[in-house]
């Protein structure tokens, strides 16, 4: 089975987040990488399954996922937020991403949102969460 491969698209998240966000990737059975929000412009699209977006430094959330999502139909948006607000989740589903989720340390919560996300975007594969 191929690795997942998860982008995440971040200016300026603090390195435990990162670390515990790569640690439930891993445990996934993924792969994590991060490049800043100004490198998306040079980005090959097809080479991740999932792009991850912190709210917090992107923008204009609307307008980068259909940016994004012109370039490969097949990627998966997951958008990050350690203040969410409904009315940008709202706006984000609307725009195309999977889901929108609170930017959290714990890692029960991240691997449950991810394994969640996985599935639904997976459902054959029975390996997803299996660690």
């Amino acid at each position: 089975m191929k690795r997942k491969r998860f982008l995440l698209l971040d200016g300026r998240s603090g390195r435990y987040w990162l670390r515990k966000l790569d640690h439930v990737v891993k445990i996934l059975s993924g792969e994590l990488i991060v490049k800043s929000a100004e490198q998306k412009d040079k980005l090959d699209w097809h080479n991740y399954d999932f792009v991850i977006l912190d709210a917090g430094t992107i923008d204009n959330i609307s307008e980068t996922l259909e940016e994004i999502r012109s370039k490969n139909k097949a990627i998966k948006a997951i958008v990050v937020s350690s203040a969410p607000m409904w009315d940008d989740a709202r706006e984000a589903i609307l725009a195309g991403a999977v889901d929108y989720l609170r930017k959290e340390s714990d890692i029960m919560y991240l691997k449950q949102a991810l394994t969640k996300i996985l599935q639904i975007v997976d459902p054959k594969n029975n390996t997803v969460g299996g660690h």
